[in-house]
């Protein structure tokens, strides 16, 4: 922060030399802030520690470490003094993912220049079976509407396995084997009308003759909307290679049968995510998202409104990642 004596200083000439001199300010540094974890299979535990110095002229202060899903921080010291350094340990679990793994972490700190500093994990993610998406969110249009989506299960070439049932928790759910193509295994989800209003959760379970995943269970959501809605109906992020940058995501709630509502709650999937609901005139809310930071691990993950509507006490907005190409 500048100071009002410093900037009438910056006018007087005669004391140019006495306002060019720098505040006393912390800097964060890290002489490797991405851990490259290289291959490994999804059933372990990462964990490494990142050493965070200060090398400024002030006191750092750490106020906050923002990690995603399945990660926890440990830090030695929150105020490193100028020419100290802390450590950062992080763990993150791989079970549930696959593949190229690109992920951030970020330090809140009171360094006036980099007042987040990121930190994190790269490598790939060898998962033995492979179920994606990991999960179905079925959105039918009304009671008597069909949705569906496919699933393709992906094994390893050294595990040999094949599908002997297909079973359904939810009774208008049903799910089919579609056979298998190499190593791939695809199945096929879908709602079975006339369906509840609402939201319901289940499981679909996928049976085979290998010991160790004789049963892989995907979660399964319906939601069939009446009652209260969002617009839209879910958080689009665009992912692009190379890029971590924030955004924020706008939505509008509202009762479609004109039955007075009020939010209660708002469940975050993820720390770090900032919520403003705030109330229109005709009833509904109109709800800001803020902080997102568009990562594979937050496809499938649900924001969750909270109503004091008795029949519709939960508003669903799933979260969906996509892939973004853009031009050299």
């Amino acid at each position: 922060m500048v100071s009002l004596k410093s900037i009438l200083l910056a006018g007087d000439p005669a004391s140019a030399g006495t306002a060019a001199r720098p505040e006393r300010a912390p800097v964060i540094t890290c002489e490797a802030p991405v851990y490259d974890f290289g291959s490994i299979e999804n059933e372990t535990t990462l964990r490494h520690a990142f050493v965070i110095k200060n090398t400024g002229n002030g006191p750092l202060e750490i106020q906050q470490v923002i990690v995603c899903c399945g990660a926890s921080a440990e830090l030695d010291h929150y105020t490193v003094l100028p020419g100290s350094e802390t450590m950062l340990t992080i763990r993150m679990s791989l079970r549930g993912r696959t593949g190229k793994q690109t992920k951030r972490f970020y330090v809140r700190t009171n360094d006036p220049r980099n007042p987040m500093f990121a930190v994190g994990f790269d490598g790939v993610v060898i998962s033995k079976v492979d179920v994606e998406p990991s999960g179905a969110m079925l959105t039918p249009a009304g009671e008597y509407s069909v949705a569906q989506q496919d699933i393709a299960i992906t094994c390893q070439p050294n595990i040999i396995l094949h599908v002997t049932n297909v079973t359904s928790t939810l009774p208008h759910v049903a799910a089919t084997y579609d056979g298998c193509t190499g190593t791939v295994h695809r199945l096929r989800i879908r709602t079975v009308p006339p369906l509840p209003t609402g939201l319901t959760r289940g499981v679909v379970r996928v049976m085979t003759d290998h010991a160790e995943f004789n049963v892989l269970e995907i979660p399964v959501v319906v939601k069939v909307s009446r009652g209260i809605a969002a617009v839209p109906d879910e958080i689009v992020l665009p992912l692009e290679r190379g890029i971590s940058k924030r955004v924020s995501r706008f939505m509008v709630v509202r009762s479609l049968d004109q039955v007075p509502f009020r939010i209660l709650d708002i469940v975050k999937p993820v720390e770090g995510m900032e919520i403003v609901c705030s109330q229109m005139t005709d009833g509904g809310y109109k709800i800001e998202v803020r902080n997102l930071l568009p990562d594979e691990s937050m496809n499938g993950k649900c924001l969750i409104l909270k109503t004091d509507n008795a029949r519709w006490q939960e508003v669903v907005v799933p979260i969906r990642v996509i892939r973004v190409t853009t031009k050299s």
